[in-house]
């Protein structure tokens, strides 16, 4: 979704729907000559994702949407870029080719300031609209393609550009996920990785084969993938600054492409959904797709341990002992607990080599915890 700003104190531009934030219990906050029935008053609450929709009486607005934010003590921005996309769903279902949303001074306020409330609303409008088609035969394309959003000054601004960013970076992070494991593949999550250093200016990316793994002693991550004929990749990508570094960040993902519980064969019945447990990784290249276009203080990696886990012949077999790169061995009970095996040694890579002040491991939730 395109997205523009507008500043508060303009007069509106006619709009084919206007939206209006607004928290419980308080009068909705309306742009400079538009007016609402007294009947859409009274009928909007205010209610948390609550919506009303009318036409106005008055002004160059088409349709107005009031969405509610909630109790005034409670909205934040998490609130406000909910009801955000809650308007581009609403915006695509009513078919309108672009759209206003109006942030007032109040909710402003309410949310953290000018700054927070851009943000909130650009990445709830990027993330509401988000779809994946990329796989379709034929795709349709969205009816809502633009937004203008209206606030005051260069915080609400500046908000709006680094909630854009954020919220398309969680859109690739969606797509990654989204696509099935024979069209990301350990080799597909190292392509995806390089064209990321190529895109920004501030990073680089190696990617360690088998081989290079095996030198490096990484028994219990090459234990996972002995069983597909896909080879696994490590993939490492450094953000340096600008200037001088205030530390170094190291985020390290879980990217099993696709896990049948090897061995320890999972139930057949949405098996199909496994290959979302690289999310872990496709959140860490995620965070690379954002900084792509931010500038941060910081020196950041991101280490992502990109396999599969298939039943093959040659795989690792329930009672197993593999070896780390830190030279611990480990008994392998049951093959469907690889989340372990590649982070152990992504781990031993990161602390090695990177030797971070903190390091951030995301990971998709283990069964156990649903026991």
């Amino acid at each position: 979704m395109k997205l523009t700003v507008k500043d508060r104190g303009a007069k509106l531009a006619r709009t084919e729907l206007c939206v209006v934030f607004a928290t419980k219990g308080r009068r909705p906050e309306l742009p400079e000559g538009v007016e609402l029935g007294a009947a859409a008053r009274k009928d909007f609450t205010g209610a948390f994702r609550g919506k009303r929709l009318s036409d106005p009486t008055a002004g160059p607005a088409k349709r107005l949407l009031l969405i509610g934010l909630g109790e005034a003590k409670a909205a934040d921005a998490e609130a406000l870029r909910r009801g955000a996309a809650v308007a581009a769903k609403e915006a695509e279902r009513l078919g309108v080719a672009s759209m206003t949303c109006y942030v007032g001074e109040a909710v402003a306020k309410t949310v953290g300031g000018e700054e927070a409330a851009g943000a909130a609303v650009a990445e709830g409008l990027v993330m509401g609209s988000y779809r994946f088609d990329e796989l379709k035969s034929k795709r349709s394309k969205p009816k809502c393609g633009a937004a203008a959003l209206v606030g005051a000054g260069a915080d609400f601004k500046r908000g709006v550009r680094y909630g854009r960013i954020v919220g398309e970076a969680n859109c690739y992070t969606r797509d990654l996920q989204n696509r099935p494991g024979n069209k990301m593949r350990p080799r597909d999550f190292a392509s995806e990785a390089r064209k990321l250093g190529r895109k920004g200016a501030k990073i680089t990316t190696k990617v360690l084969s088998e081989k290079q793994m095996a030198d490096q002693g990484m028994g219990s991550l090459l234990s996972v993938s002995a069983g597909s004929i896909e080879p696994a990749q490590l993939v490492h990508m450094t953000y340096k600054p600008k200037g001088k570094s205030k530390g170094r960040i190291a985020f390290v993902g879980k990217g099993l492409t696709f896990d049948s519980g090897g061995i320890s064969l999972k139930p057949g019945a949405r098996m199909d959904e496994m290959k979302f447990d690289m999310s872990g990784g496709a959140a860490v290249m995620g965070i690379f797709h954002a900084l792509c276009s931010l500038d941060l203080p910081y020196e950041i990696h991101g280490v992502v341990p990109a396999s599969e886990n298939m039943p093959a012949n040659n795989a690792t077999k329930p009672g197993d002992i593999v070896t780390a790169s830190n030279g611990k061995t480990i008994e392998v009970i049951n093959t469907d607990a690889e989340g372990r095996l590649i982070l152990a040694d992504a781990l031993v890579y990161t602390s090695r080599k990177i030797k971070p002040d903190t390091i951030i491991d995301l990971a998709t939730l283990t069964g156990a915890v649903v026991v």
